[in-house]
């Protein structure tokens, strides 16, 4: 959100993370999720694996147009210092809006360079045993979908079903489409 910190702030040209809390049936007040997470820069689009490791994108560093994907470890009490995701998913190109599966086996995430938005693609990555990424491959691509300024990928909570963004409509494959690329 750009919200103000303070309710009768001006909003903010950076984007933060919050969260709001429920009690019953009754939502709570939004809440700034604060630091080591969110930065002076835009920081958002969380996701989080099962283990309560928070994936988001953030400009934090430098220019915004430059984001990456970072990961902020849950200890159970606390987030901690967030990390950027090594290369081949930091790079160059802005990226963000991260997916990251329930047991970290693989990430989907946005990749725009802005000097050639045509270039824009939805990356899928799957971690090896050792802890590095494979090379991405373009899902947008793979499926046949157009090119467009935001494309966002999530898997169902059931791991059925991809869903897709691209060019304002929704899209949706079976999920199975990602083993198989694995695979391949």
């Amino acid at each position: 959100s750009r919200r103000p910190f303070e309710a009768d702030g001006e909003p903010r040209e950076a984007t933060d993370i919050w969260y709001v809390t429920k009690d019953g049936d009754n939502w709570g007040d939004p809440v700034r999720l604060g630091t080591p997470v969110n930065s002076e820069s835009s920081d958002g689009f969380p996701c989080f694996a099962a283990n309560g490791t928070m994936y988001f994108h953030s400009g934090r560093g430098g220019d915004s147009t430059l984001a990456d994907i970072y990961r902020s470890r849950w200890t159970g009490s606390e987030f901690q210092e967030p990390e950027a995701l090594p290369a081949p998913i930091t790079s160059p190109p802005y990226e963000a809006g991260p997916y990251i599966a329930p047991d970290e086996s693989y990430l989907i995430f946005m990749q725009v360079d802005f000097a050639n938005p045509e270039a824009t693609r939805l990356n899928l990555t799957f971690r090896n045993d050792d802890g590095t990424w494979t090379d991405p491959i373009d899902l947008a691509h793979e499926l046949g979908l157009p090119g467009t300024e935001l494309l966002l990928g999530r898997v169902s909570p059931d791991q059925r079903y991809l869903f897709l963004l691209a060019d304002a409509d929704v899209h949706w494959v079976n999920a199975e489409i990602i083993a198989q690329l694995r695979d391949r």
